[in-house]
């Protein structure tokens, strides 16, 4: 029984909300779970790209709620990276060449999203980069994303260029100062 998500308490084509076939086709080609970020854009490029190729498939769409009211939902369609936490994650798991490129992959993604919803003029989509800042209140936790920007820092110099890490008084110290600059931070 989870929250509203935000976008569902005025969405703006309401009518796809609760949007649902009356009965599931006894087989699919292809099903995808959910209808979050993730599962539109593989059903939106699975359709493009069949049509493309001439070929014809059957794709099913499953979703527990409301379209949208997972994941993605509750973050109001958020589409951020945390390329730090991911970089020390994979290079624990895959080593360094494997973290480097699965985080360029990962962090591609986003200006490829921006692009395609100016490309399809989805105004209604907000698709803009935007800053993010990270705040910790757990001394346990803020010590280890410290460390973690740390490590991408080391091990992706060029791409963790606008990634810093700042403590508590010179967090305050630019945040209110009016010529303050955006960029990613920690």
């Amino acid at each position: 029984n989870p929250t509203t998500s935000f976008w569902l308490q005025d969405p703006p084509f309401p009518d796809l909300v609760d949007k649902r076939s009356k009965t599931l086709p006894k087989t699919a080609d292809i099903v995808i779970i959910g209808s979050g970020i993730t599962g539109a854009s593989i059903a939106r490029t699975i359709l493009s790209e069949c049509a493309a190729l001439g070929i014809n498939r059957r794709v099913v769409m499953l979703e527990a709620r409301q379209a949208c009211s997972g994941a993605t939902g509750r973050n109001g369609g958020h589409i951020k990276c945390t390329p730090h936490e991911s970089f020390c994650e994979y290079k624990e798991r895959f080593g360094v060449e494997r973290a480097k490129a699965l985080v360029d992959f990962q962090t591609s993604h986003l200006p490829i999203l921006v692009d395609l919803a100016k490309e399809e003029k989805w105004d209604l989509a907000e698709a803009r980069e935007v800053e993010t800042l990270d705040v910790f209140y757990d001394e346990e936790v803020w010590m280890e994303n410290k460390h973690k920007v740390e490590e991408f820092r080391k091990g992706m110099p060029e791409e963790a260029r606008d990634t810093f890490v700042w403590e508590k008084e010179a967090a305050k110290e630019v945040l209110y100062n009016p010529l303050y600059i955006p960029t990613n931070h920690c």
